[in-house]
């Protein structure tokens, strides 16, 4: 699961399911470990029940949205962190400006640093629109 074409906000879940389409959470975190530690020869295609693949589905979307909401709540914390940080960086342009002594430049001097504080916070506020990416990397049957 993704939130944005970056891996820092990336996961990467395993999900078991056994034949009568029960949700292992133990068992996902034991086999995944296994497959990342042994080497295995995947060349094999099986035929998988749809039903068990829909199920599958269904409990790799329910945990995906666990995920999200937690990748969600950190990436929106980091945005308005850096939100904070250019409030703070504009308004002491904005005051250094104010100190200029010719009306003319000081107006001039302004006017670009709105321009610019407006161009920020519209990138800044179009990071904000998350939509999640749910992708299947893999699917074993272990017998």
């Amino acid at each position: 699961m993704a939130l944005k074409n970056t891996q820092r906000y990336c996961k990467v879940f395993p999900v078991f399911i056994n034949l009568e389409g029960d949700f292992r959470p133990g068992t996902s975190k034991m086999v995944w470990d296994i497959l990342l530690k042994e080497s295995f020869d995947f060349s094999q295609d099986i035929d998988i029940d749809e039903t068990l693949l829909e199920k599958t589905k269904i409990t790799a979307i329910e945990l995906a949205y666990n995920h999200f909401s937690e990748m969600r709540r950190e990436y929106i914390e980091q945005i308005n962190k850096e939100i904070e940080k250019f409030k703070i960086a504009f308004s002491l342009k904005k005051e250094a400006a104010l100190s200029l002594g010719i009306e003319n430049i000081k107006r001039h001097r302004l006017q670009q640093i709105e321009k610019e504080e407006t161009a920020v916070f519209e990138r800044l506020s179009a990071l904000q629109e998350i939509i999640p990416y749910l992708k299947l990397l893999y699917m074993v049957y272990v017998e």
